[in-house]
């Protein structure tokens, strides 16, 4: 049952044109979580690799390259971090929810959009499948495994802009030209909140 709704999710990645159907905001986030198993099973493999050779890694490691000059809170710093990577999918649907609600608010406005929400967020969860297929070499924190997933990422894009395209039944440059928008609206948020981080950190450091 799993494979079946893996290779589905494979088939509309590559095929992004063909993901036409009409799906409800809860239906389209159980197609994520039955998709997601398999890359989240992957994920862990490789964390568990890692972080089984941790300490030899660390102890290869010059100290000024260790965090407080300690090989302990060095490896037990990738292992978190390591164990928040694996769990992250888990929570996804939280940010797609939340990206696919900008999306919509911006197609909405501009009269762009056609359809209703789940149509929107139909095309962002298919749009992450690019990535989550290769979320496992993210996960392995080796430099060649950030370039597969920024690929990965990329194409992403791809698949986002022609499955809104579908979902909408627009044209793809108007589905790519909400999609920066909602690009630029996400980064200034989160440029916003990171200054917001810092001043409180920085206030609290003052007081």
């Amino acid at each position: 049952m799993l494979l079946d709704d893996f290779r589905s999710g494979i088939i509309a990645v590559l095929h992004p044109s063909g993901i036409t159907s009409k799906m409800t905001v809860r239906n389209a986030i159980l197609t994520y979580y039955k998709f997601s198993a398999i890359p989240m099973v992957l994920a862990l493999i490789v964390a568990l690799l890692i972080s089984s050779y941790l300490a030899t890694i660390v102890s290869l490691s010059p100290t000024s390259q260790l965090i407080g000059g300690s090989a302990a809170l060095t490896i037990a710093f990738y292992r978190k971090v390591l164990f928040l990577l694996v769990t992250l999918p888990i929570l996804m649907p939280i940010f797609l929810l939340v990206l696919a609600g900008i999306m919509h608010a911006i197609g909405g406005s501009l009269k762009i959009f056609k359809e209703g929400f789940s149509r929107t967020f139909t095309a962002v969860v298919f749009a992450n499948f690019a990535t989550l297929l290769f979320w496992f070499t993210f996960v392995s924190l080796i430099d060649i495994g950030g370039i597969i997933y920024f690929v990965a990422f990329i194409y992403s894009i791809y698949v986002l802009v022609v499955a809104l395209s579908k979902q909408h039944e627009i044209t793809k440059l108007n589905a790519f030209f909400v999609g920066v928008l909602s690009f630029f609206v996400v980064l200034i948020i989160l440029s916003l909140l990171s200054a917001g981080f810092t001043y409180a950190i920085a206030s609290a450091g003052t007081a």
